[in-house]
């Protein structure tokens, strides 16, 4: 259905393991292709920020971030079609995919794997680059071998095993000169109760936020059942009358 977007890449294979390793595919998607995906997804997800912990204060995570089950009925451009790029480049039936948006060379990543709780045992993970190229380093988690640094175009895609994520870490890190943003769209196959349950959990906060708005825009004196992070998490900006409520605190209080 969607041939004439794709190319015929050649894989260069960077791990080698007992499933498929880490390869990397260059120009799966035509440039123009990539480049309308791009401004599509910029466009169209509702990107949020995440706040994490580091060396006992609360601080922003380096990235806006989005996720969307493959099943949804309302999934925005260019999900759809991606998804069915991806799904026969990969050969795996990817029912989940996580979006982070790049938004300069200062947003970032460390150096990590994926967490395979909930994941289909066997099943990759492919990511799908748009918009500028950013560098993926690869470190051996045994400290042996060589670091590989891959320059991870748009329009290509990273296929990483499901071995490979106990013996290797991926990571972007912050890089000047990087000329716009970057999309990446991580394609993961969740068993059915793990994706369950994130289904379930985005619909708790999709009501909630709803009940935090006609709190903050009507002057309501925040509930005290309400956590104090969630509390604290809460903030309008008059200027742009925008609404804006901060995913760490959303995520403690459903």
């Amino acid at each position: 259905m969607f041939q004439s977007d794709l190319f015929d890449a050649t894989p260069f294979t960077l791990v080698e393991d007992a499933d498929s390793g880490i390869r990397y595919l260059p120009d799966v998607v035509r440039q123009a292709t990539a480049h309308a995906w791009f401004e599509q997804a910029l466009a169209n997800v509702t990107w949020g920020n995440q706040r994490r912990l580091m060396y006992e204060r609360e601080v922003d995570v380096p990235r806006l971030m989005a996720h969307f089950s493959l099943d949804a009925p309302d999934l925005p451009e260019p999900l759809i079609k991606a998804a069915a790029q991806i799904r026969m480049i990969a050969g795996t039936p990817f029912n989940s995919v996580g979006l982070n948006l790049y938004r300069d060379g200062n947003d970032s990543v460390v150096p990590h794997n994926d967490k395979t709780q909930g994941l289909v045992p066997g099943a990759p993970i492919a990511i799908l680059s748009l918009g500028a190229t950013r560098r993926m380093t690869l470190r051996a988690k045994s400290g042996k071998g060589r670091t590989l640094n891959v320059d991870l175009h748009a329009g290509s895609v990273m296929v990483m095993s499901y071995a490979s994520q106990f013996t290797h870490d991926h990571g972007i890190l912050k890089m000047s000169g990087v000329d716009g943003p970057r999309i990446s769209l991580a394609f993961r196959c969740f068993d059915a109760s793990t994706l369950k349950a994130r289904q379930a959990s985005g619909s708790m906060a999709c009501a909630n936020i709803g009940q935090i708005a006609a709190v903050v825009l009507t002057a309501q004196p925040v509930p005290k059942r309400w956590p104090p992070e969630t509390r604290r998490g809460i903030f309008v900006c008059p200027a742009l009358a925008t609404l804006q409520v901060r995913t760490s605190a959303l995520r403690r209080f459903v």
